[in-house]
């Protein structure tokens, strides 16, 4: 996976500590991330590396949610076909759940924005993750015809157009290769069936991720 992959990753992971309605339960696994009860959005993906579609699908203002991805890889010489999609439902264990259609198998890894979100506001929590990574509202903004504030990560090469803290384009430019994700569609109404992961054997990556970040903290020092 390289480093501009990487990073939508973490955004996607970050996005989902973000919202601007607070749960009317403060003792719930999590609070409302979108004021949106529920909706579907449908984005174009394009890069000089990168191509292909993605589908967000949420519910319950966020706490249930699926997103699935069809990209196609072009570097080296060489052309990758990436098929997944990804569920979590905070209602329940918040886990997060990556299936590849390709090899008809899935993860499961910890969310790491559980603990966050049980503590912090979510528009707080989201603002203040956004600053600390050098992030800066810089105007707004119109996606198919929806306002959007645009916000700014200049050490991360990386602009977002949110609407009520639903992403609806992303332009991404690190180490010269630029990616784009823009929402092409939106609708309030969809099969809710696609919220249902595959049935399917999820390896649990967990222990794997955190010694990952534990080698990148034995790095920094």
């Amino acid at each position: 996976m390289n480093k501009q992959t990487s990073f939508i990753l973490f955004l996607s992971i970050f996005l989902l500590g973000c919202g601007n309605a607070k749960s009317e339960n403060p003792t719930q696994a999590a609070k409302k991330r979108y004021s949106i009860k529920q909706g579907y959005v449908e984005y174009n993906i394009s890069g000089k590396l990168f191509s292909g579609n993605e589908k967000l699908y949420f519910d319950n203002y966020g706490l249930r949610e699926a997103k699935y991805t069809q990209q196609l890889v072009k570097a080296m010489g060489m052309t990758q076909k990436n098929h997944t999609a990804t569920f979590v439902d905070y209602r329940g264990d918040a886990v997060i759940y990556t299936y590849d259609f390709q090899t008809k198998s899935g993860t499961r890894t910890e969310n790491p924005m559980k603990h966050v979100m049980q503590e912090n506001d979510p528009q707080e929590l989201g603002r203040n993750m956004m600053m600390q990574m050098g992030g800066k509202k810089t105007g707004t903004g119109t996606v198919l015809g929806k306002s959007c504030e645009i916000w700014e990560i200049k050490n991360m090469g990386t602009r977002i157009w949110l609407w009520n803290w639903v992403p609806l384009k992303t332009v991404t430019n690190m180490m010269g290769m630029q990616m784009t994700i823009e929402a092409t569609k939106i609708s309030m109404d969809f099969d809710k069936k696609k919220l249902i992961k595959p049935q399917a054997e999820y390896r649990d990556v967990s222990n794997a991720l955190k010694d990952f970040k534990r080698l990148g903290t034995l790095r920094k020092k």
